[in-house]
């Protein structure tokens, strides 16, 4: 069955996502450039979201990916844009969620807690 070696739960994807984790936690945050470092701290601030939207364009991407593409080895040079789409879209996704969050949610429950004081 081939979703033993692509789902989410996959042996493959556990040691791909460990590995990835391992070589992030090793680098040297204060050597980098001030612009680098930002880069990273915005994709931390927004990875949980990332990682609970990124089902779905997960869905939408390797769907089409699947429905215009027959040939299995032909879907391989569409890897590397899918991954980049999922990832920039989860990411801009997130962080429009985030905005919402702040400015419309937080702010109407900020507003109706301080009414009640």
């Amino acid at each position: 069955h081939t979703t033993f070696f692509s789902d989410y739960s996959s042996i493959v994807t556990f040691f791909l996502s460990s590995s990835f984790f391992l070589v992030i936690i090793k680098l040297k945050l204060n050597e980098l450039p001030c612009f680098i470092r930002y880069v990273f701290y915005f994709i931390s601030c927004h990875s949980f979201g990332m990682y609970l939207i990124s089902y779905v364009f997960d869905k939408i991407i390797y769907s089409w990916i699947m429905m215009k593409v027959v040939n299995v080895g032909e879907r391989l040079y569409y890897f590397i844009p899918a991954v980049l789409f999922v990832f920039m879209s989860s990411l801009v996704c997130s962080f429009i969620i985030n905005i919402l969050y702040e400015r419309i949610i937080k702010k109407g429950v900020d507003s109706v807690v301080y009414k009640k004081c």
